[in-house]
């Protein structure tokens, strides 16, 4: 029988203005879902990001991270 050990999902999304970006995570800091940014970068279009955010309840890899998890 398989045990999952950790689960998360992981997106590459874009924010038109830091103003976005910032009230996404905002967002995220407000949910009990934990999550850690992988990556930031400034584009043309505007800020692109990697994060990955808990899935469902399961459990989360906890570490060096930016931004808040359990």
């Amino acid at each position: 029988m398989k045990t999952i050990v950790y689960a998360w999902i992981e997106q590459v999304l874009e924010f038109p203005t830091i103003g976005d970006y910032q009230a996404y995570i905002a967002d995220l800091n407000r949910s009990p879902k934990a999550y850690k940014v992988i990556e930031e970068k400034n584009t043309v279009n505007g800020i692109t990001v990697r994060i990955r955010k808990q899935y469902n309840n399961n459990a989360f890899p906890t570490g060096d991270q930016k931004g808040r998890c359990e």
